[in-house]
């Protein structure tokens, strides 16, 4: 993140990406991978729905079995 204060944005995207392939388990790595992806200029709409459902199936969907139902 210190690459995204520092403005070099691409840097830090890379870096990100690079985490997110080195620690594919990090929630944390991917939610900020995640956040900086939306403030790509050249991001569409539908590729950035492809990554936030990565990151569902990667991270969220695991923990559906622990979930109590509310009924």
């Amino acid at each position: 993140m210190a690459l995204t204060f520092l403005g070099d944005v691409v840097a830090a995207l890379s870096s990100l990406q690079r985490a997110v392939e080195l620690a594919p388990d990090s929630a944390p790595i991917h939610s900020d991978f995640l956040g900086l992806l939306q403030y790509q200029p050249a991001m569409t709409p539908a590729r950035l729905l492809a990554a936030h459902r990565e990151y569902e199936r990667r991270h969220a969907a695991p923990l559906r079995s622990g979930w109590t139902s509310h009924l």
